[in-house]
């Protein structure tokens, strides 16, 4: 029996729809554009998931000569089509949010004062780098265009997100750096109880006019 289908086989049949790839040029696309931002995934997962497609009859593989070598093409069927299709039919409203510096942070009362800083440092270096580096992909895409120039408008989709989130997490970063200037250590005391008495309230305000 073929081994069930995941959002990450979607994914793939989102980029066979678009045109025939190999399982290496999947992972490399999957691993060097936004889709690695919102669907992360380590390299053996993504390489081995088009077997999975063409055990379901989603997708076929034909093997072609490549600069002296062989190499297995895979290409979307109608049935992926299909399935592909009632897939992006089905409402999902759930999302995830992964980060081991968020981690670290959160558990930073196990270390000490000065780590929980660098840790917020570093994430405030990391939106910077990041800055720098989607400044660069998006002026690529309004001056040469994006791989598929078809889908631009969901090109500037996913930059918009992936842009907003980064500055998002900047926000806070640099939010907590400031808040955290006035800490003694990690303890709790009466300094961040209040802080986070306030913020927590402030919390619950927002998230009930959002709620309406």
């Amino acid at each position: 029996m073929a081994a069930k289908l995941t959002p990450t086989s979607y994914a793939l049949l989102g980029l066979l729809r678009l045109q025939p790839w190999s399982a290496y040029q999947l992972t490399t696309y999957m691993q060097s554009t936004a889709l690695n931002f919102i669907w992360p995934r380590a390299n053996a997962g993504i390489y081995n998931e088009p077997k999975k497609l063409v055990a379901h009859g989603l997708a076929t593989a034909r093997v072609e000569p490549n600069a002296g070598r062989r190499r297995t093409i895979y290409e979307i069927t109608g049935k992926g089509r299909r399935a592909l299709a009632a897939w992006l039919a089905r409402p999902n409203g759930e999302w995830s949010f992964a980060s081991e510096a968020a981690l670290q942070i959160f558990f930073a009362d196990g270390a000490g004062l000065e780590e929980l800083r660098a840790q917020l440092r570093a994430l405030i270096e990391h939106g910077r780098d990041r800055y720098q580096m989607d400044q660069a992909m998006v002026a690529h895409w309004l001056g040469e265009g994006p791989r598929f120039p078809a889908r631009l408008h969901f090109t500037a989709m996913m930059a918009d997100l992936i842009s907003s989130l980064t500055t998002a997490i900047d926000d806070w970063a640099s939010r907590w750096l400031l808040l955290s200037e006035s800490w003694p250590d990690t303890a709790l005391n009466d300094v961040n109880e209040t802080q986070a008495r306030e913020i927590l309230e402030r919390l619950l305000e927002t998230l009930g006019t959002r709620d309406n």
